[in-house]
C-alpha cells in the first residue's frame, strides 16, 4: 500500500509506503511515483489518495521464450494489479541435439582413442 499526494493537475506530490511485502515496496513505491493521476473536483492543493499494488506472475507455458513481454497493468479504483510472465533461468544446452556419425551408431568404442 502507498500513501500519495495528488496536485490538482493529477501529478505526483509526494509518495510514501504503508505496508507490504519488503521484496515489493520499492516497486510499487517507484510506480505510484511515476504514475500521473486524473484529480476530479480536487479542492485543495494536494489531495490523499491510498493505492494498493497486487504483484503477480502467470504461466505461458513456455518461460524460456527470449521474447521480452511487457506486463500487463490494470487499475480498479484504488486497486492496481501488475501481472508478469512467470521468470526462470534455462539451460540452454536443453535445447542442442548432438549429432553422431553414421559410422558410430554401432561401435561401442567410438570417439575413444587407444592411445
Amino acid at each position: 500500500m502507498v500513501q500519495v499526494g495528488i496536485r490538482k493537475d493529477g501529478s505526483v506530490a509526494s509518495a510514501e509506503l504503508v505496508s507490504g511485502h519488503p521484496m515489493l515496496k520499492q516497486a510499487a513505491l517507484e510506480s505510484a511515483q511515476k504514475s500521473q493521476f486524473e484529480c476530479r473536483g480536487c479542492s485543495a492543493d494536494i489531495t490523499p489518495y491510498l493505492l494498493t499494488y497486487t504483484f503477480e506472475t502467470k504461466d505461458d507455458g513456455n518461460c524460456c521464450d527470449t521474447q521480452s513481454r511487457a506486463p500487463e497493468v490494470t487499475q480498479r479504483q484504488a486497486h492496481i494489479t501488475i501481472v508478469s510472465a512467470q521468470i526462470c533461468i534455462c539451460d540452454p544446452s536443453s535445447t542442442l541435439t548432438k549429432v553422431r556419425s553414421a559410422k558410430c551408431f554401432y561401435l561401442w568404442k567410438c570417439g575413444i582413442s587407444d592411445h
